[in-house]
C-alpha cells in the first residue's frame, strides 16, 4: 500500500470517528496485517491523545470465526474513554456501540521492547492488579463481522473505551482462568463465560500482546490498563440499557446507557 493510500484511510478512520459517519468500507483496504496496523499507527499519531491502555481482540474461536481472522489482534485505548464502574455514558458519545465482558490487568512497571523476550514470571511481576471490566466496541462500520477483520484493526481494533470495576491487588490468589461471568443487560442475562474463554486466560493474553507489541517495536508503561478479551461473546447497545458482568467473588462492573 502506498504512503497516499494509508494516508487517505487514516483520514477517513479519523474524520469519521470525530463525526460518528458509517463506512461500508476502507477506501483502501488493507490486504495484510502489517497495512492495517501502519494505518493504526496513523490513527493513532492523528489523534494525538495519550494511550492509556490496549485491547486484545479475537481471543476466542467464535470471535475469530465471527470476525474471520486466525488469530488475536491488538487496539489502543485512548485517554478519556476508560470509565469507572457506575458510569452513566451518553449514547452521542458511542458510536454503533456493543460490549463484551473481560477481565483487566493493570501493569505495576514497565513492559519495554528491548527488554524481551519476557517470562511468564516477568509478567506476572509486571501486573499490580486485576479488575473485572467491560469493553465498549465500536466505530465506523457498523458490522465488523462484514467488513473484514484488517479493517477492524485498523478501525482502533474496534475499541472505543472500557469501563472498569473494583481492582484487585491480590489477583495472584484467585484462578483468573476460572472466574465466571454472567452478562446482563436490563436485568437479563444474555451471555456467560469463564476466564479461560479468552486465549486461556489473562495471562496467557497478556503473553501474547507484549509479544506482539514488541515485535512492532512499542513499548508498555506502568499504569497502562489492558483488557485481556472477551470471555461472553459480544452485545449492542443502545441508549436506554443498562449492563452488568457478575464476576461472582471477584466483583461486577456496571454502566448505563443515557
Amino acid at each position: 500500500m502506498e504512503a497516499a493510500e494509508i494516508e487517505a484511510n487514516v483520514a477517513q478512520l479519523v474524520a469519521g470517528r470525530s463525526s460518528q459517519s458509517t463506512h461500508d468500507q476502507l477506501a483502501h483496504p488493507p490486504a495484510d496485517d502489517a497495512e492495517a496496523y501502519a494505518i493504526q499507527a496513523g490513527v493513532t499519531k492523528r489523534r494525538g491523545e495519550s494511550i492509556v491502555g490496549w485491547k486484545i481482540g479475537a481471543t476466542s474461536s467464535f470471535a475469530q470465526q465471527f470476525l474471520g481472522c486466525d488469530g488475536p489482534f491488538a487496539g489502543p485505548v485512548f485517554a478519556g474513554t476508560v470509565y469507572d464502574s457506575g458510569a452513566e455514558i451518553p449514547a452521542s458519545d458511542l458510536h454503533n456501540p456493543m460490549a463484551e465482558p473481560e477481565i483487566a490487568l493493570t501493569l505495576g512497571r514497565d513492559v519495554l521492547a528491548a527488554d524481551g523476550p519476557f517470562s511468564t514470571d516477568d509478567l506476572i511481576a509486571a501486573v499490580a492488579s486485576a479488575r473485572p471490566s467491560i469493553e465498549l466496541v465500536g466505530g465506523c462500520f457498523p458490522d465488523i463481522s462484514t467488513c473484514g477483520y484488517r479493517t477492524v484493526i485498523a478501525d482502533q481494533g474496534a475499541n472505543q473505551g472500557l469501563v472498569l470495576g473494583a481492582e484487585r491487588t491480590d489477583w495472584l490468589s484467585l484462578d483468573l482462568e476460572s472466574v465466571a461471568c454472567a452478562f446482563v443487560v436490563d436485568g437479563d442475562q444474555v451471555a456467560a463465560g469463564v476466564g479461560s474463554d479468552a486465549l486461556g486466560g489473562p495471562l496467557i493474553a497478556l503473553a501474547w500482546l507484549v509479544d506482539h507489541l514488541s515485535g512492532r517495536g512499542i513499548d508498555l508503561r506502568a499504569g497502562q490498563v489492558i483488557s485481556t478479551g472477551t470471555i461472553a461473546g459480544v452485545t449492542p447497545l443502545e441508549a436506554g440499557r443498562t449492563v452488568r458482568a457478575d464476576y461472582g467473588a471477584f466483583g461486577e462492573v456496571e454502566f448505563a446507557v443515557t
